[in-house]
């Protein structure tokens, strides 16, 4: 029994046999992904909240990517991962079964992005983050938090009040 490059076990094969027949399977399922993988569009992706949620990560790194590697590599690191964290909530929250899964998934990215938020203040305050760059994240945060209330509420259907 041999443990073969994509995970599974093939019995009775050589090595040689086995890893030419995976790969071949292996490059023939590739070829079949690629030409769809275009077209389909998974749940999630459809959600505005999510599309916006993974802009603002791509902008958050940007800033970042302008700070020096070897200075407060602990609070970029974890600036990172808020950022970041809040699109991939919201993706695993909407591939749960049940609608309470789903807004509990929404209130951890919500509580993701608070993180955002709290750290958007301290790069500010520490002179990591200009002003400019600070307010852009800012709204953009502020944005994503409306769309995620609104989404929380519509599934719990709770009707807006003004």
């Amino acid at each position: 029994m041999q443990l073969l490059e994509g995970g599974g076990w093939r019995l009775g094969l050589r090595p040689s046999e086995a890893n030419t027949t995976s790969l071949k399977r292996l490059g023939k399922n590739m070829k079949m992904h690629e030409r769809s993988a275009d077209k389909f569009i998974f749940p999630f992706e459809k959600l505005e909240v999510w599309q916006a949620a993974v802009d603002m990560a791509g902008a958050v790194h940007q800033v970042l990517s302008a700070i020096p590697a070897n200075k407060h590599y602990r609070l970029i690191d974890q600036m990172e991962a808020a950022s970041t964290s809040v699109s991939q909530n919201i993706a695993e929250g909407k591939g749960r079964q049940y609608k309470k899964e789903f807004i509990q998934y929404l209130h951890i990215a919500q509580g993701s992005l608070y993180e955002v938020v709290s750290l958007v203040e301290i790069f500010k305050r520490n002179k990591l983050f200009g002003t400019e760059d600070s307010l852009a994240i800012r709204h953009r945060c502020e944005a994503i938090d409306r769309k995620l209330n609104g989404l929380i509420n519509a599934l719990k259907g709770n009707k807006r009040t003004e």
